[in-house]
């Protein structure tokens, strides 16, 4: 639990120590308005599909750039709520640019689906399958470690969502 913490506290800091103001265009001058935000989504969205469009190890000031978007919209909606539960922690291999992913990908999905954000488990379900997309992709460079085979072998047998539940 501490470390889930910890990762969240690193990746909400990376909002100031990398602010990037017009990242793909849009500035976040004000960012206290209902209207504010829905007008930020298609850009949060773009940041997303961004990020999960790079390979785990490119360019790290435009992962950042990306992320800290994708980080100042999801804090500040009111539209969507996200829940980042303990085991998001040992899914990523407490890795912050694994955690990165998987933020952009609980993004990329809520946008995408609003209806099926509104339900807590089938949108953390959905983002950890994308999730499992992204880590496999061989052009994505990310190295194999026990929970993803673990997530791997859950996935293959049937058993994801009730894996992920447990």
């Amino acid at each position: 639990m501490k470390k889930l913490f910890l990762s969240i506290f690193f990746l909400s800091s990376l909002i100031y120590t990398s602010w990037s103001q017009d990242f793909l265009g849009f500035e976040f001058t004000t960012g206290n308005d209902r209207i504010d935000y829905k007008n930020a989504e298609p850009k949060a969205l773009e940041a997303a599909c961004f990020l999960l469009s790079m390979a785990f190890d490119s360019s790290r000031n435009e992962r950042d750039k990306a992320l800290t978007y994708i980080l100042m919209w999801m804090e500040g909606t009111p539209d969507f709520v996200f829940y980042i539960d303990e085991n998001i922690d040992e899914f990523t291999n407490s890795s912050k640019g694994l955690l990165a992913v998987y933020m952009a990908c609980l993004t990329k999905i809520s946008l995408e689906n609003p209806l099926l954000a509104k339900d807590r488990n089938e949108l953390k379900f959905k983002s950890i399958e994308y999730f499992l997309g992204y880590c496999l992709d061989p052009s994505n460079h990310v190295k194999s470690y026990r929970q993803l085979e673990l997530l791997v072998k859950a996935r293959d047998k049937g058993n994801l969502r009730s894996y992920i539940e447990n």
